[in-house]
């Protein structure tokens, strides 16, 4: 029996295993049971304390005994170390080989390489660079502990700002760590924005052909030669010739939750490791592409900053500097699938506890002045914020949106409390949101001093009401994940099927219809979204109706304020058109936030949360069933049934309510 992919649009989790075989020198898996203290993460940098080969396999292998090196060879360096050695082309900072252990091939083989992209703006022009011959080199340190080397460019004719990337090797660790350092002159001619800056390891299309991004998503990946003589559907979405379609965007992972993502083989694993995602712009709710297949690769991500799902470009200030990192390229090696998942996820959390790293002297990094931030929050009236994301960034803008500084944040225990741990000097806004209630948690003013605690008095959080609910639709928590495929929803295409499940549009009753089947993830512009040609029923350009049935057991006066508060998880070209009974009470052209966040196409439940509310004369509710009609505003069809506007237009419901203000 053929097995299924956990990518495609078949399957639905499935895990497989890797088919490609091949066994290399160098160490085993660290031991089995995960570090759970300070000195045990210290133990993950000594070789002596990780697993090793049976004395017969490892005897005579003298590359634990070398030395850390730098080996410069002219246009290019390596470094190499008792684990791993590493050759980088220094004008284009492209890594061009990899091998883990004294025989091992090259990683990057067969048309793999580590390189840097970068699209930015200048007075309007879209640009990009990717160096090839542009970079200068340095040693920026070097002891018997580490090696920190720089490829930079600080050149106007090249890039209007300065650019960085910096290589690091440990002693007889079994991976490379990177990081970058941006920054925009204080005198510079014509605005300049940054769009993507992406540092992308293509590897060994023979040595790794499966992915693993979290528990339920790892498994084998389509091969190159799939892809290649497959059929573009979408971007970076390809239907092989089975008729699956695999798209990169299954692959996303929130950065709350981004610590590790990697590629591997039978018995080799390269992994992408974060200690911190404290420069990742966006917050805990950010989704960012992490691992994917290519036509030619499969292919490791690491970004200093991207647009996706509606987070806007970098705009820098004269004087702004930014450092993007350290991440840690991760190889290990031994045994099956899941011992090097279980493994990539021990190194990890190593990782995380060693942050941030003491090796790195920069003022931009701050490893030996951080503070910390604790406190408790509660609800009004003593319920505590329990599991909220709690985060500490600029005051303005909307936190999704930030990308110039750097946020830090974690989730509150069972009884609100939290500590903030690692952040820099300075003054900071605290935010919060907590799931089931409407709004966010806000206090300015955090003021944070080098190497000390910052105690905060008791929170309280007064969530904003405008009267008595009536009812409310979902739980507010800035997702979709409780409505209809919500639960299951990395697969392309999910809005093909919206005509099967709702044919005649959605019609929910409250108290009666099931969120989790009554009411779809997403509300499309029509009855029929998608592109005709992949249509599985006949195309219908006509608005889609959804309508809310609820009763009332009263007449309100004229006069009477009702409120309608709307959280949106999501929104591509959106619109909103609201009819009460037959009469309209709102019309919407737009939806507050970023125009378009593409969370429906880009196989998501959430993307840049927005709010508003809808304010009507509660006069127009009458006693018994009520019916509210949700429509698209503007519809993507003219009159002659011809496309005027996005295929893909649509928005996400995270939760409604509906309240009316008493006399």
């Amino acid at each position: 029996m053929k097995k299924k992919r956990p990518w495609s649009i078949q399957s639905r989790g499935s895990a497989g295993k890797a088919a490609a075989s091949l066994l290399l020198a160098g160490s085993v898996l660290i031991g089995t049971a995960p570090l759970k203290t300070a000195a045990a993460a210290e133990a993950v940098q000594a070789p002596a304390q990780e697993g090793k080969l049976p004395a017969a396999q490892d005897a005579g292998r003298g590359q634990h005994k070398e030395k850390l090196s730098l080996i410069d060879q002219g246009s290019s360096v390596t470094l190499k170390n008792s684990r791993v050695s590493v050759t980088i082309d220094k004008g284009s900072a492209t890594v061009t080989s990899i091998t883990y252990g004294e025989d091992s091939p090259n990683l990057l083989a067969n048309g793999g390489a580590g390189y840097y992209i970068l699209n930015y703006s200048q007075n309007g022009k879209n640009l990009k660079f990717g160096p090839t011959n542009e970079l200068s080199y340095k040693v920026t340190a070097q002891d018997e502990d580490h090696i920190d080397i720089a490829l930079t460019v600080d050149d106007r004719a090249v890039l209007p700002f300065s650019y960085e990337l910096h290589f690091v090797l440990m002693k007889n660790e079994p991976g490379l760590y990177f990081y970058s350092v941006v920054g925009y002159p204080e005198a510079v001619e014509g605005g300049v924005t940054i769009g993507q800056g992406r540092y992308a390891f293509r590897v060994d299309p023979n040595l790794f052909d499966s992915y693993a991004v979290d528990e339920e998503r790892r498994g084998p990946l389509p091969s190159p030669a799939e892809l290649e003589a497959g059929e573009e559907v979408m971007d970076a979405s390809i239907k092989l010739p089975n008729g699956e379609v695999y798209t990169k965007y299954n692959h996303i992972e929130y950065a709350g939750d981004l610590n590790v993502t990697g590629l591997y083989g039978k018995d080799l694993g390269i992994w992408l490791i974060r200690g911190s995602n404290e420069f990742v712009d966006g917050g805990p709710t950010q989704q960012r592409n992490s691992v994917h297949q290519t036509n030619t690769t499969p292919i490791l991500l690491w970004h200093e900053h991207e647009s996706h799902y509606g987070r806007g470009n970098v705009v820098p200030s004269p004087g702004w500097k930014k450092i993007y990192g350290p991440s840690f390229l991760y190889v290990n090696q031994g045994g099956d699938a899941d011992k090097l998942w279980k493994d990539a996820n021990r190194r990890a959390e190593a990782e995380q506890r060693k942050w941030p790293y003491r090796w790195l002297d920069s003022p931009l990094y701050e490893a030996d002045r951080r503070g910390s931030v604790k406190g408790q929050l509660k609800i009004t009236g003593g319920e505590p914020a329990a599991n909220a994301w709690v985060i500490l960034a600029d005051p303005s803008p909307d936190w999704q949106d930030q990308n110039l500084g750097y946020n830090y944040y974690i989730r509150t225990d069972s009884q609100g409390r939290f500590t903030i741990p690692d952040v820099r000097v300075g003054t900071y806004t605290l935010y919060s949101f907590v799931k089931g209630y409407f709004g966010e948690f806000r206090k300015d003013g955090i003021t944070v001093q080098a190497s000390k605690e910052t105690k905060l008095p008791a929170l309280t959080w007064t969530p904003e009401t405008h009267g008595t609910t009536l009812w409310t639709l979902g739980t507010p928590d800035r997702t979709a994940g409780e409505y209809r495929h919500g639960d299951d929803y990395h697969h392309w295409g999910l809005w093909l099927d919206y005509p099967l499940d709702f044919p005649n549009g959605v019609d929910f009753t409250i108290g009666e219809s099931s969120e989790r089947t009554d009411w779809n993830y997403a509300h499309p512009v029509t009855a029929t979204p998608g592109e005709p040609a992949q249509l599985k029923v006949p195309f219908n350009p006509q608005l889609t109706p959804w309508k809310i049935r609820f009763d009332s057991d009263k007449v309100y006066r004229a006069g009477t304020k009702a409120t309608l508060t709307f959280g949106i998880a999501s929104s591509r070209n959106g619109s909103l058109r609201l009819n009460l009974n037959g009469t309209e009470i709102a019309n919407l052209a737009s939806l507050p936030g970023p125009k378009s966040d593409s969370g429906m196409p880009r196989s998501a439940v959430h993307a840049f949360y927005r709010e508003f509310t809808v304010e009507f004369d509660a006069a127009l509710l009458k006693k018994g069933e009520n019916v509210l009609q949700l429509t698209h505003a503007k519809n993507i069809y003219d009159a002659n049934g011809q496309r005027t506007g996005d295929l893909y237009t649509s928005q996400m419901y995270d939760a409604i309510r509906l309240e009316v203000q008493q006399p």
